[in-house]
């Protein structure tokens, strides 16, 4: 991520001043993580962003970029064009093309080719729908420190449907994307240190600081009594 950091705060730089061709790629940085850390909800900011304002000339230039990196074997570039014809980010929608690229990504090991591989399985979008697979995708970007696995992991882990998983790795598959700042994993996991899926989470001294730092101080009072409430209810 080092190497295209300093390019990708260039590129921001256009971006913000309303390059039409500096959003579209900005979209495309922040969902493959590229000089940035992945963040699905800025690329999807920015994906509305370039909507808005990029012409189709605007769109062709980039995708044919990212077209040609993918093709020359750069798997982040591959998640980037397998991401837009899911998407129809500038091109039709196309999901064997989009399982392609994906799929050549994630055979490489890139983290984000192996996340969105497993949302394909699990949605069964182009391939026909595995769990197991799936999880098997999931699990391997979320060894990488891909957040959004990591928090996938955490919810299909806590319904079960991940072999061996119990509460307690549900909470650290939580853990580990909020200590990110994946912020619906740390709601996930305030709710679990509330109500008291493991006697560590209630003496984890950070509490989430991403949460609290993003919601205030009164949304985590609101949340708090909401979840004691719940609780105290079931019993």
């Amino acid at each position: 991520r080092g190497d295209f950091s300093f390019a990708h705060q260039l590129l921001m730089s256009l971006a913000e001043q309303g390059d039409p061709r500096a959003i579209i790629m900005a979209a495309g940085d922040f969902y493959v993580g590229w000089g940035v850390p992945a963040d699905d909800a800025k690329a999807q900011e920015w994906r509305l962003r370039a909507k808005s304002v990029a012409s189709p000339t605007d769109f062709d230039l980039v995708i044919s970029r990212w077209r040609a990196m993918a093709a020359a074997g750069d798997a982040a570039a591959q998640v980037m064009l397998g991401a837009a014809y899911y998407a129809g980010f500038g091109v039709p929608m196309d999901p064997t093309e989009a399982l392609k690229w994906i799929r050549t990504a994630a055979e490489q090991g890139h983290a984000r080719g192996e996340y969105a591989l497993g949302e394909l399985y699990f949605a069964g979008d182009g391939v026909p729908r595995d769990v197991a697979e799936a999880i098997k995708w999931f699990s391997l970007a979320a060894e990488q420190g891909d957040a959004s696995a990591q928090l996938k992991l955490g919810m299909l882990t806590e319904k079960g449907l991940v072999p061996g998983g119990d509460a307690v790795s549900a909470v650290a598959w939580y853990r580990r994307a909020a200590e990110q700042g994946n912020v619906e994993a740390e709601l996930a996991a305030m709710e679990h240190v509330v109500i008291g899926a493991t006697a560590a989470d209630v003496r984890r001294p950070f509490l989430y600081h991403g949460f609290l730092q993003g919601l205030g101080a009164g949304a985590v009072a609101v949340g708090l009594a909401a979840s004691i409430t719940l609780w105290l209810n079931a019993e």
